[in-house]
C-alpha cells in the first residue's frame, strides 16, 4: 500500500511544502490526544499530520469541517488512565 503524502504543492513554484498544524475536532468523552491530557470541555486541538496520525486511525479526532465518523455514535472507550 502506498503511503499518503504529507506535503502540499506550493502554488507559486510547484515545489512541495510541509503542512503546518491544522485543527481537529475531538470525539466527545476522549480525555487524551497525542499523549497529552485535554482541558475540561476542550473540543478542538491543533496538530501536525504526524502528531494526528495515531488518534485519526483510532477515530478519536476528525479534521475540522468533516462529518463525524460513524463510530462517534457509540460512547468513547475509557482511555485507561485514572483521573
Amino acid at each position: 500500500m502506498a503511503r499518503k503524502s504529507t506535503t502540499v504543492a506550493n502554488a507559486a513554484d510547484g515545489t512541495a511544502a510541509p503542512k503546518g498544524p491544522q485543527a481537529y475536532r475531538v470525539k466527545p468523552g476522549v480525555g487524551w490526544i497525542d499523549g497529552k491530557r485535554l482541558k475540561a470541555g476542550q473540543t478542538e486541538v491543533m496538530l501536525t499530520d504526524a502528531a494526528a496520525r495515531f488518534d485519526l486511525q483510532h477515530e478519536r479526532i476528525v479534521e475540522k469541517g468533516k462529518p463525524d465518523p460513524k463510530s462517534w455514535a457509540k460512547p468513547a472507550e475509557p482511555s485507561g488512565e485514572a483521573d
